[in-house]
């Protein structure tokens, strides 16, 4: 994995964290991915984002993810890790995705 993906990743993971830190491991979703994106980013996104907090936090990686990949196709998603790289902050549209992924999450319960 790269760096930038890496980064990213770590910084949508303390994005969940800082958003909703009551998390528990109780619930699981799985988001579809977008085709052009490699079969691998998927699962490297939700494991580096959760970063080994449990299921629930897991289930938020993977719909945050999701609704990246309907909205970016991978070319776009690979400048916005470049541009966190370079110091930039989370899009408001992906911590949006963050929000919607954890009341989506919730309403599972």
């Amino acid at each position: 994995m790269k760096y930038p993906t890496f980064l990213l990743m770590f910084l949508t993971g303390v994005a969940i964290a800082l958003i909703h830190p009551q998390l528990t491991p109780a619930q699981t979703t799985i988001g579809a991915t977008a085709a052009s994106y490699p079969a691998s980013e998927r699962e490297s996104f939700v494991n580096s984002c959760a970063n080994g907090r449990g299921a629930e936090v897991r289930s938020v990686c993977a719909c945050t993810y999701q609704k990246i990949t309907q909205r970016y196709n991978y070319q776009q998603y690979r400048e916005i890790y470049r541009q966190v790289d370079n110091g930039q902050d989370l899009p408001e549209s992906i911590r949006l995705m963050i929000r919607n992924c954890r009341q989506e999450n919730n309403a599972l319960l």
